[in-house]
């Protein structure tokens, strides 16, 4: 089956799918940028993170907030890669930008789709909404790219692992307490109507 758009498939053992004509409608530094994005996905594991997502989705289907915190995952994922891929690729903004909005162009056309009509990925993570901010992010060539989360990232999660999981400590260990006062005021009403009778 024809593909739309470049991807990364399978766990087990990846594989990068192109569709059949991609190398030669993109300029060679593009088509760099392309496939460093995507081998982006393999080296950060995303595969087996978003099959994890997906699972966790299901499980959370009820819950709106899982859904909002998938779609937000979805977002930086490939902002992610999009910002290795500059990195790996000397921070070439307008290549990138080329070889996005051809990606794009190619998963959007209605010719396509109608050869291939699974998308991939690349509109399904938000859609032109989500295909904007990230092109404007890729051109923008003041931002720092960064290649690794950045210390301020980490110490934003260290702070907040902190704050919630000694709360979430809490208040089992206080459920716990409560629940053994419990335990224990019964048993003593049980005593006393044995003494009693």
């Amino acid at each position: 089956m024809p593909v739309r758009s470049p991807a990364v498939w399978g766990i087990i053992r990846p594989t990068l799918i192109l569709p059949v004509d991609f190398a030669s409608q993109l300029s060679p530094r593009s088509l760099r940028w392309a496939l460093m994005h995507e081998l982006a996905h393999l080296r950060r594991y995303d595969l087996l993170l978003h099959a994890i997502q997906r699972v966790l989705l299901m499980l959370q289907f009820w819950n709106p907030v899982a859904w909002i915190a998938s779609y937000f995952v979805s977002q930086y994922r490939e902002r992610a890669c999009d910002d290795m891929a500059l990195a790996w690729t000397d921070g070439d903004a307008v290549s990138a930008g080329e070889a996005f909005m051809y990606v794009v162009k190619m998963a959007t056309d209605q010719r396509t789709l109608a050869r291939a009509p699974t998308s991939l990925g690349v509109i399904s993570s938000g859609g032109k909404r989500a295909c904007k901010q990230r092109l404007k992010r890729l051109l923008d060539t003041d931002r720092p790219i960064r290649e690794r989360v950045g210390p301020v990232a980490l110490l934003f999660l260290l702070v907040v692992a902190v704050c919630v999981l000694p709360q979430h400590r809490t208040s089992t260990t206080h459920q716990n307490a409560l629940e053994i006062l419990d335990r224990n005021a019964q048993a003593r009403r049980l005593v006393w109507r044995f003494r009693g009778s």
